[in-house]
């Protein structure tokens, strides 16, 4: 792959490529009628920062890597991965410096881009499905949670399995688990979505016995199906942001902010499924299955959808955002490939 010193060409790079399109200034659209990319229904994205691409999860097509300045998508499937690949349908994807780690419907492998390896892992929870990946540097641990299996950690280190945490073991509300995500501004802290609500996990895998805090579903609390959870360290390192299907919801200890139909009756409807931040506004981007795409810029919410002529968004259904620099919102979709927002 290719190498570039500096986040600024990637960008520029985009920038070029959407630009050389005539249908528009602010968005760009790879689908499989207009590209070689084989499905239109992506899960997961995520880029390194260095490399001029995305590496994106499929349903049903395998692992992606799109690579943006060549306009070129490499395709990684159960077949021509020699097996490495255990299910087609990926749900979610992580970067580890040069090491890509997908996760199905039937386990987790990871890809080693330079030795241009495939490995399979056996999961220790009963359940296959790798509904969510996060990596923490500074502990050195992948965080994999799975669906109707709770949550396990895999020390990078060791190259071994550290331990698993279910709803019957720990404070885990439910073992459905859809989102994990490790604080950045303090990476002891490990957050967990599920379909009851969601989890703080203080210290999982350096303490003998961790500390959890449990925030479950009530009628104060609209906190169930978890779907996504982001942090803003630059400006808010204190908030955490949830997008669930009882709205998109903000915790700063000991305080929760719910953002939905009762309290902003303005909002679109829709239900919010994935969340992004740009450190720069700050904005929280909120991608929904059905109204499109939402912004908050701290005092007002806006959308963007098909009817939205000041934006024009080329469809209603998100599945999953990535934040790239410069406030560039890369979206997963369903049915519409990859959509591309730029300022």
């Amino acid at each position: 792959m290719k190498k570039f010193s500096a986040t600024i060409i990637i960008v520029i790079a985009i920038l070029a490529l959407v630009c050389a399109e005539a249908h528009a200034a602010s968005w760009q659209v790879r689908n499989s009628a207009n590209s070689d990319l084989p499905c239109d229904d992506v899960r997961a994205i995520t880029s390194d920062g260095i490399n001029p691409g995305f590496w994106l999860g499929t349903f049903g097509y395998g692992l992606v890597y799109w690579d943006a300045v060549a306009d070129t998508f490499a395709v990684y499937d159960s077949y021509n991965t020699g097996s490495g690949l255990p299910n087609n349908f990926v749900q979610s994807v992580a970067l580890d410096g040069t090491d890509v780690w997908v996760g199905t419907w039937n386990g987790l492998a990871k890809f080693d881009t330079v030795a241009d390896t495939w490995t399979s892992y056996a999961l220790p929870t009963i359940s296959k499905i790798v509904w969510a990946l996060d990596v923490d540097p500074v502990h050195n641990v992948l965080w994999v949670a799975t669906y109707g299996g709770g949550v396990a950690w895999y020390d990078l280190t060791a190259d071994a399995w550290g331990g698993v945490f279910t709803a019957a073991t720990s404070g885990l509300p439910y073992d459905y688990v859809q989102a994990v995500k490790v604080n950045p501004s303090d990476p002891d802290e490990v957050w967990f979505g599920t379909w009851t609500g969601a989890a703080k996990c203080t210290d999982c895998t350096t303490a003998p016995i961790p500390v959890w805090n449990t925030y479950t579903y009530s009628s104060t609390l609209p906190l169930y199906y978890v779907q996504s959870i982001a942090f803003d360290p630059v400006h808010n390192p204190n908030d955490v942001w949830f997008a669930s299907y009882g709205g998109v919801l903000k915790f700063n200890t000991p305080t929760w902010t719910a953002y939905n139909l009762y309290t902003v009756p303005t909002m679109p409807l829709g239900y919010d499924q994935a969340i992004g931040i740009d450190p720069v506004g700050p904005v929280v981007w909120v991608g929904t299955y059905g109204a499109g795409l939402k912004r908050f810029d701290g005092t007002n919410w806006t959308s963007e959808d098909p009817l939205n002529t000041a934006f024009s968004m080329p469809t209603y259904y998100v599945n999953y955002i990535h934040m790239y620099p410069g406030n560039i919102v890369v979206m997963g979709t369903y049915g519409s490939g990859v959509v591309v927002r730029f300022p």
